[in-house]
């Protein structure tokens, strides 16, 4: 069957174009860990995520989350946390179908401190996939949280430290040597790292079957702190890669109750190699589309 098409289960959508999948959005659940995207594969099947590395079994592939929001971790599990975790669960599907050739697949979420009977955020997540054209396909993420209006907090805080926070993505070992690139010409680790970009690529060697490929992650205009920072890293002596929009890198965001935010993202999956002039139009093709959470 050609075309994009779905398969689904009560934890997980599978996204597939002709023979290829693409990606799976998981609820969690018996997987493990908040909802995310794992595998994130490129048009021609090569893998380009890692999910729960033994380093941080916390990091799921493609993920949002927040290690630090009015004291409580949402991120990391580890039990030096115990007391002050969170955890972001699904609770609904709300929206699995294809329309007009496009994958739109929506969720409701919680994020409930540990201990807690009320969740102090939820969260909607709308996630749609084009078709690939040519040696690359878009994914765009849309978040909107908003303070639970049964919690007794008048807002909450996304904290700025720890800086990695917000929309993540950890790749495959293959990609620990990625090159690093964004939109302000910054070139690895120290042209990335907390830089403020309209978007920012990782790419590298991949396996199975061999070949380069990366993802690029595409920030929208109307985004509070746009441009945003973004945390990266690529040490191959760890081995550890990175790339994630973290707007609260520089300064905390207050999320105030009954005046929810949100952000729009695109990432851009590719075969082969992205110049930045690519990205640049792919970008400007971007930031006329309106947010829709």
């Amino acid at each position: 069957m050609s075309g994009i098409r779905l398969r689904s289960t009560d934890e997980c959508v599978d996204v597939l174009y002709d023979d290829v999948r693409l990606l799976s959005c998981r609820s969690g659940g018996s997987d493990g860990g908040a909802p995310h995207i794992h595998p994130l594969c490129t048009p021609a099947g090569r893998l380009l995520s890692l999910d729960q590395p033994y380093d941080h079994p916390w990091h799921h592939g493609l993920f949002f989350a927040w290690p630090n929001v009015s004291g409580y971790n949402f991120l990391e599990t580890s039990e030096r946390f115990a007391g002050r975790r969170g955890t972001v669960e699904q609770v609904a599907w709300c929206r699995r179908e294809v329309v007009d050739g496009v994958a739109r697949i929506s969720t409701r979420n919680r994020w409930l401190p540990e201990g807690a009977i009320l969740p102090i955020i939820v969260e909607e997540r709308d996630v749609s996939v084009q078709a690939p054209i040519g040696n690359r396909y878009s994914i765009d993420i849309e978040v909107a949280i908003h303070v639970d209006p049964g919690t007794d907090e008048p807002e909450v805080t996304l904290a700025s430290f720890p800086p990695y926070h917000g929309l993540s993505f950890r790749p495959q070992r293959s990609l620990d040597r990625a090159r690093l690139v964004n939109s302000e010409g910054g070139k690895g680790v120290r042209g990335t790292l907390g830089v403020s970009a309209r978007w920012c690529a990782l790419m590298g060697q991949l396996d199975s079957p061999p070949g380069w490929g990366g993802v690029a992650i595409l920030d929208h205009p109307e985004n509070p702190r746009h441009p945003t920072p973004f945390f990266t890293m690529a040490v191959p002596e760890k081995p550890f890669a990175f790339i994630g929009a973290a707007p609260c890198f520089e300064e905390p965001l207050a999320i105030v109750k009954g005046e929810p935010v949100g952000w729009k993202y695109r990432l851009v999956v590719f075969d082969g190699v992205l110049s930045s002039d690519t990205l640049d139009v792919e970008w400007e093709m971007f930031r006329h589309e309106k947010p829709r959470v």
